[in-house]
């Protein structure tokens, strides 16, 4: 699943970070994450890197046929590791890298192209509706209107077959209302 989101299971290499995905993430629940053992096992991140802070369950990786890791809630044990059987079914925490679309799409404030939409979407943020639109095939660019989903916490985004290049005469203003254009 993470995969698809373009991410991977989250990788925890320091207690800072540990802290931060327990008490923000995972307080209360038993969830995935990137521990993964190898065939000489020993367990590394899906990333590939090596452990090199480890918050085991004393005694927890004893058992060679439990390949993956989870960050559990048993008992005393909040937020510790445990091994456990890939197999188990169980949620998990995906960690995405963080893009600066900056770079990729040139933003205009208050302004939105009418007239070329293709599809349109329900987000919580204009970093999604710039992800749809680099996943859409054909999508040139994107309104993003805050709250205008019809649903509470959600906005609108709609991907554009049509960029509106250089001239910004033929937006259309709109209170809440963003366009971006691929710049790159």
């Amino acid at each position: 699943m993470c995969r698809t989101l373009e991410g991977d299971l989250v990788t925890i290499h320091d207690e800072k970070k540990q802290m931060f995905v327990y008490d923000n993430l995972a307080a209360g629940k038993t969830l995935w994450i990137g521990l993964k053992r190898n065939d000489n096992d020993v367990f590394h991140w899906v990333d590939g890197t090596k452990l090199q802070y480890t918050n085991w369950i004393g005694g927890s990786t004893d058992n060679v046929n439990e390949k993956c890791g989870e960050m559990t809630e048993y008992g005393s044990h909040r937020g510790k590791w445990n091994d456990k059987y890939c197999s188990t079914s169980q949620p998990f925490i995906c960690e995405i890298a963080i893009l600066n679309f900056n770079n990729v799409f040139r933003k205009v404030p208050g302004k939105m192209l009418l007239g070329h939409v293709m599809n349109r979407l329900r987000v919580t943020r204009d970093v999604e509706c710039v992800l749809h639109c680099q996943r859409y095939p054909g999508c040139k660019s994107i309104n993003f209107v805050r709250g205008a989903s019809g649903s509470k916490g959600h906005s609108l985004c709609e991907l554009n077959r049509r960029t509106n290049g250089v001239l910004t005469q033929n937006l259309h203003t709109g209170e809440l209302s963003c366009y971006y254009d691929v710049i790159i």
